[in-house]
């Protein structure tokens, strides 16, 4: 028998398509001389029995038997479900009695097969400025791109197809409005699953995406999440008796897991985290998304997403939060990011990237808090240039990258700075002296790369002791040619310094560092030209836990009331045994 997949108006001899029930939708103009054909398949299941020829006597009364059993045997199941008992609610916490499928609104074959051209025709004509904004399908030809966007929608198989098919036939909500702004959204959600492998999630029936399953419980609580249908009032009513109440799985898309809306029932968030149990994103990101144009936050973090951009996304206008982190991207269209105007958080990290960050592509960012591209070692380029840029900026993270550039001689201008990270890349540069006006920055990590090829140089200004609210201070592994500053004392609220694989730093550890008892964690030194002896005031520190000074000139003579220190627990030096009783010494 011959299979078409397009569904139009001109008299195809058989159109087939697939359906969640029977696993074939047929809208066929013949029959087939055995009566075995088209219709007679469709007589598998209920739901699909659409067929566009009137049937002959023989049909109808095998249509009408088998209408009629089963609507009993639904009846029958309702009858037994409300009597047995079968588990827990996972949706309310309630005692559920059973799951039962409602049917959903009847349609004639007529009318389902005018609400699919509707909705086919709506849909190519909302797609086609995306498809010509889209990367991977450019072209001026307006032919052409309804060509390309009927390709897209009728490609039995692809997810926007399985998306319309959800639609016109097993959408609960069906039929929808044509011109209701729900519809495109519904569609666009609708596509996001299928293009996801949203087939092999696992949900909870709670979570809706798609279903449409409503659980009994002995419960009087009531589920408040959709708007009740018809069948919703009915069944509630028939429950009272036995105090019984009809909760309905989220139908309506704004109560899907991860999914907020506004009061306008318009999509605002979409927050899939990869850590969520039973929710794993395979594909790519489809210019589809672009439909929701109320986005303000699109959170897809930890899974295997790849693929690049798509530029229609620059058409999110509202989008204020970005977070596509631990993913498997490979390259970024970074000026279509930067087109999102009222960005303030972008999280690119622990990704594959491999582009060439430029000073033009996130410039126009003007209100950014956030910005974290670490762990991305193919990424290049220099994001210091953009500082200045970025007035908002708070989080600011580049580690573990190949980004270069230095930091600004203007960074005090930036002060609502509380991170800067950029350990492990290939910056250079000195540290500015009106770093002292960054009075809000809590974490410095300016660790250079692993093979010495970059990295600080110049000294530790004194202005470094204004940070009164620093807490983590990472200079490691640089090229710095000063001494430790005094001022240093003054950081009272440091918790880690890590100042190792300095070979240019000299001097000794000066005896105001005593002034951080109450507060250091961890003072990393090993590998420097530092010397002297350790200071008498360590001895009176209350939280010291780790200190490492192997491959110093510091006197491993190292007293037994600093090792009698209560909170310590590691300590590396150039001594010997009989010099430091708490020591692990000569170990780096």
């Amino acid at each position: 028998m011959t299979m078409t997949t397009a569904l139009d108006p001109a008299p195809p001899s058989r159109l087939a398509m697939g359906s969640r029930a029977s696993g074939v939708l047929c809208l066929a103009d013949d029959y087939g001389d055995d009566n075995k054909g088209c219709c007679g398949r469709c007589l598998v299941g209920i739901q699909s029995m659409l067929c566009t020829k009137k049937p002959t006597f023989r049909s109808n009364v095998i249509l009408q038997f088998c209408i009629s059993f089963v609507t009993l045997l639904i009846g029958v199941s309702l009858f037994i479900i409300s009597k047995s008992n079968v588990g827990q609610d996972q949706y309310h916490g309630a005692p559920v009695d059973a799951l039962a499928e409602i049917p959903m609104m009847m349609m004639t074959p007529e009318e389902t097969r005018a609400y699919w051209l509707s909705l086919r025709s709506e849909i190519l004509t909302a797609i086609q400025p995306f498809v010509a904004a889209d990367g991977d399908h450019t072209t001026n030809n307006n032919s052409n791109v309804a060509a390309v966007g009927s390709i897209l929608l009728l490609q039995p198989g692809a997810p926007m197809w399985q998306a319309l098919q959800w639609m016109a036939l097993n959408d609960p909500l069906r039929p929808l409005p044509i011109n209701d702004p729900q519809v495109l959204q519904r569609f666009t959600l609708a596509t996001l699953y299928y293009e996801w492998s949203g087939t092999r999630w696992v949900l909870q029936r709670s979570d809706g995406w798609l279903h449409s399953i409503y659980l009994y419980s002995s419960s009087s609580s009531s589920s408040s999440s959709i708007n009740n249908n018809n069948n919703n009032n009915n069944n509630n009513n028939n429950n009272s008796q036995t105090n019984e109440t009809l909760l309905p799985v989220p139908v309506q898309e704004c109560d899907w897991h991860g999914i907020q809306c506004d009061e306008e029932m318009r999509v605002i968030s979409l927050d899939l985290n990869g850590e969520d149990s039973g929710i794993h994103l395979v594909g790519t990101i489809p210019f589809m998304i672009a439909q929701l144009k109320y986005l303000q936050q699109l959170h897809l973090t930890g899974h295997s997403l790849k693929g690049t951009f798509p530029k229609g996304l620059a058409q999110l206008q509202a989008l204020t939060s970005l977070d596509l982190s631990f993913n498997r991207f490979t390259t970024m269209d970074y000026y279509m990011i930067g087109r999102l105007a009222l960005l303030q958080y972008l999280d690119l990290s622990d990704n594959q990237l491999r582009d060439n960050l430029t000073q033009g592509d996130l410039q126009q960012l003007v209100h950014l808090r956030d910005l974290d591209v670490s762990a991305n070692k193919g990424l290049h380029g220099d994001p210091f240039a953009m500082f200045l840029d970025w007035p908002n900026i708070t989080h600011f993270n580049i580690g573990g990258t190949s980004c270069t550039g230095s930091l600004p001689d203007q960074l005090g201008e930036l002060t609502y700075l509380e991170d800067i990270v950029a350990g492990f890349a290939s910056f250079g540069g000195t540290i500015p002296t009106s770093i002292a006006s960054c009075t809000n920055l809590k974490t410095f990590n300016m660790g250079g790369p692993d093979n010495g090829s970059a990295g600080l140089v110049g000294t530790i200004p004194t202005e470094i002791g204004k940070l009164v609210n620093l807490e983590f201070l990472s200079l490691s592994a640089n090229r710095l040619n000063s001494t430790l500053p005094t001022e240093m004392g003054l950081l009272t609220n440091l918790l880690v310094f890590g100042a190792q694989f300095n070979i240019g730093l000299h001097g000794t550890i000066p005896t105001e560092l005593g002034f951080l008892s109450n507060s250091l964690i961890s003072l990393y030194l090993q590998s420097t030209s530092l010397g002297g002896r350790l200071p008498t005031e360590f001895e009176k520190f209350t939280t010291l836990q780790t200190l490492n000074i192997v491959g110093t000139q510091i006197d491993g003579n190292i007293s037994d009331a600093f090792c009698a220190v209560k909170s310590l627990r590691d300590v590396r030096a150039s001594c010997l045994p009989e010099t430091c009783s708490c020591c692990m010494c000569g170990s780096g």
